[in-house]
C-alpha cells in the first residue's frame, strides 16, 4: 500500500489551465497584485519617486557633434608619378582614416584642449544652507579653475551666498574671496592659481566641492564621452560628438579639437614634406649628371652614325635608359615614405622594394 496517495495524485495532476479568455495570464497577474495591493503601491511608489529625485537632481546632458574631413592623399609626393607606383597605395587609405581618429584621441592633440576649455574641472552636487541636497541643478558654473599641479585631484570647498563666493581648502581655510562672473587671483602655497564662478546672483546658501583633475583622469573621463565613427566606408569622413553638462564647454572641446587636430596635421606634414625635399635635392644633382651623360653619349653617337635608323634605335635605347633611372628614384622616395609609416613587412613596401 502505497503511503503516500496525496503526494502521487499532486504529482500526476495536469497544470491548472487558463480562465477562458486570460491566455495571457494578465487577470491571474492582476489578482496577484490585488492580494498584495500594499506591497505593489509601496514599489511603485519607491520607483516614481527615485525616477522623480532623478529627474530633479541630475543636471542635463548636451551633445555638440561635427564632422572632419581626413585628407587620404599621399603624403610628400614632391615627384610626378613616373612609373605607375601609386597604384597599389589605395588600400593604405582606410588604415589611414583609422589612425588619423587614434590621433585625434591622443594625449598630445586632446589634452591642449581639455586644459584650455576646462574640462579638467569638475564641480559636485551641491548643498543648501549645508545640509539640503540639490544635485547638479545648482545653477553655478566655474569657468575656469587653474590651480598648480601639486593641487590636481584635491577637493576644495566653494561657498555661495548673495552674489558673493568663497573658495576653502580641505583643511577648511579660507583661499579667496569674489563676486559672481568677475576672475580672481591668489595663490596657494606660494603658487599662483586664479577662479572665475558664474551664477545668478539672488542664489540661497550653495555649497559644491570643486576639483581640478589629474590630466590623465581628465583625458579618460573626456575620451568615455568622445564618439568617433566613419558613417559610410571610404568617404574619409569622421564623425565627432561629445555630451557634456555644459553645452558652451561641450561646443569648446569640439572646436578646439578639430582647430588642434588641423594645425597639429599640417605641421606634421611639412615636416614630411622637408625631409621628402631635403632627399629629393640630395638626388638631383645625381640624376642631372645621368642625364647629361646620357645626352652626351646619344649626341655622340649621332655623330659618329650616319645610318639614320641606327641613330634612331640609339636614341631610343638611351631614353628608355634615362627614363629607368628617374622611375628608380621616384620608387626609392616611395619606398622611404612607406618605410617611415609600415613595417618592413608591409604588402605595399614589399610591393615597391619588388619594383
Amino acid at each position: 500500500m502505497n503511503p503516500y496517495p496525496i503526494e502521487r495524485r499532486a504529482a500526476n495532476r495536469l497544470p491548472m489551465a487558463a480562465p477562458p479568455g486570460d491566455a495571457f495570464g494578465i487577470r491571474g497577474a492582476l489578482d496577484t497584485v490585488l492580494q498584495h495591493g500594499r506591497l505593489a503601491l509601496t514599489v511603485f511608489a519607491l520607483t516614481f519617486a527615485a525616477a522623480l529625485l532623478y529627474q530633479l537632481l541630475a543636471a542635463p546632458v548636451y551633445r555638440a557633434d561635427t564632422v572632419l574631413e581626413i585628407d587620404t592623399r599621399a603624403r610628400s609626393s614632391l615627384l610626378p608619378t613616373l612609373s605607375g607606383s601609386d597604384r597599389g597605395m589605395g588600400g593604405l587609405e582606410p588604415q589611414l582614416v583609422t589612425g588619423e581618429m587614434e590621433l585625434l584621441r591622443a594625449r598630445e592633440v586632446l589634452n591642449p584642449v581639455i586644459t584650455s576649455s576646462g574640462a579638467d574641472v569638475t564641480v559636485g552636487n551641491a548643498r543648501r544652507y549645508g545640509f539640503l541636497p540639490v544635485g547638479a541643478r545648482h545653477g553655478l558654473q566655474v569657468v575656469r579653475f587653474d590651480v598648480p599641479d601639486s593641487q590636481r585631484g584635491n577637493d576644495f570647498d566653494l561657498l555661495v551666498a548673495d552674489g558673493q563666493w568663497e573658495l576653502l581648502d580641505e583643511a577648511g581655510l579660507s583661499l579667496a574671496k569674489g563676486a559672481l562672473g568677475a576672475p580672481v587671483r591668489f595663490t596657494i602655497g606660494g603658487e599662483p592659481a586664479s577662479i572665475v564662478v558664474r551664477g545668478e546672483t539672488d542664489l540661497p546658501n550653495t555649497s559644491v566641492t570643486v576639483r581640478r583633475e589629474l590630466l590623465l583622469k581628465a583625458h579618460e573621463n573626456v575620451l568615455q564621452r568622445l564618439r568617433m565613427f566613419e558613417p559610410s566606408r571610404d568617404s574619409n569622413v569622421v564623425r565627432i560628438s561629445i555630451e557634456d553638462t555644459q553645452p558652451a564647454r561641450a561646443a569648446a572641446l569640439l572646436n578646439g579639437l578639430v582647430a588642434n587636430y588641423v594645425d597639429h596635421a599640417v605641421k606634421r606634414r611639412s615636416v614630411e614634406s622637408a625631409k621628402a625635399l631635403a632627399f629629393l635635392e640630395d638626388q638631383l644633382p645625381a640624376l642631372k649628371a645621368r642625364v647629361a651623360a646620357a645626352e652626351d653619349l646619344l649626341r655622340e653617337q649621332q655623330s659618329r652614325s650616319s645610318a639614320a635608323p641606327f641613330g634612331t634605335e640609339a636614341e631610343a635605347l638611351l631614353r628608355q635608359r634615362t627614363e629607368l633611372e628617374r622611375q628608380q628614384v621616384d620608387l626609392r622616395v616611395k619606398r622611404d615614405e612607406l618605410a617611415q609609416k609600415v613595417t618592413g613587412q608591409h604588402p605595399d613596401l614589399a610591393a615597391v622594394n619588388a619594383q
